[in-house]
């Protein structure tokens, strides 16, 4: 059994996965080509920059725009913003 040190958290593999160095084999229902998607887009970007304050949408809202974006490479900031 390992320990507690050398398992690694789900925290490491997303960071791990963020930087490409991860291949999410054991765990592609969550690190899966669309979450590497995700991280490439448009929204994503704006999503780091806090100022944006985008990151206070609901999750529904990020979908729908993420969606948007992927559909037509664009999206619109709904009215909440």
């Amino acid at each position: 059994m390992k320990s507690l040190q050398e398992e690694k958290t789900i925290a490491d593999k997303v960071s791990e996965n963020r930087s490409g160095n991860y291949t999410g084999e054991s765990y592609n229902f969550i690190f899966g080509s669309v979450a590497n998607e995700f991280y490439g887009s448009n929204l994503y970007a704006l999503l780091e920059q806090e100022d944006t304050k985008i990151w206070h949408f609901s999750p529904l809202t990020l979908f729908n725009m993420f969606d948007e974006e992927k559909k037509t490479g664009s999206f619109e900031l709904p009215e909440e913003a």
